[in-house]
């Protein structure tokens, strides 16, 4: 089932005033194996950002945590518009303790549906996906930085 079957209200409050874009589900997430340490490739196909993958544009895809509770996916795609600075970089935040967060209960409120078993499931099951803001000192590059493209490499190799 979607998120938007299983918890649909709190799944479109949550997409219209928190700016969620997708839920992956937990065992996704895990199977990345991204640690504070290293970077690791992503395979988009099995991710809520598919999509970005399928354009001719798209570079590379690499996951990290930055903490126990929280990663971040980080994409690099060419934009010759942005000519010298033709890669870009989009960054995807993954809150790994949403279902514990302080204010859930208000937004479960706010959303005008329960917190009930289905939703505390769909929450403990699944990662939100939001997508950063752009960093302007971080999103144009020249190129594909060394360490994103030696892990990306590891990914074909293991395939």
């Amino acid at each position: 089932m979607t998120p938007e079957e299983q918890i649909p209200r709190l799944n479109a409050y949550l997409a219209r005033s928190k700016g969620v874009i997708g839920w992956m589900p937990r065992p996704r997430w895990e199977e990345i194996g991204a640690t504070t340490s290293l970077l690791m490739p992503v395979n988009l196909a099995l991710t809520p950002l598919r999509r970005l993958a399928e354009t001719s544009h798209f570079l590379a895809a690499v996951a990290f945590a930055d903490s126990s509770v929280s990663g971040l996916i980080n994409i690099y795609r060419m934009d010759p518009k942005d000519h010298p600075f033709d890669v870009n970089v989009d960054r995807y935040f993954a809150d790994l303790a949403f279902a514990n967060h302080a204010e859930l209960t208000m937004w479960v409120a706010e959303a005008s549906t329960s917190l009930n078993s289905n939703a505390r499931s769909f929450l403990m099951e699944n990662v939100p996906l939001f997508k950063m803001k752009l960093d302007p000192d971080h999103h144009w590059l020249l190129e594909v930085p060394t360490s994103v493209m030696s892990a990306w490499n590891m990914r074909e190799r293991s395939t």
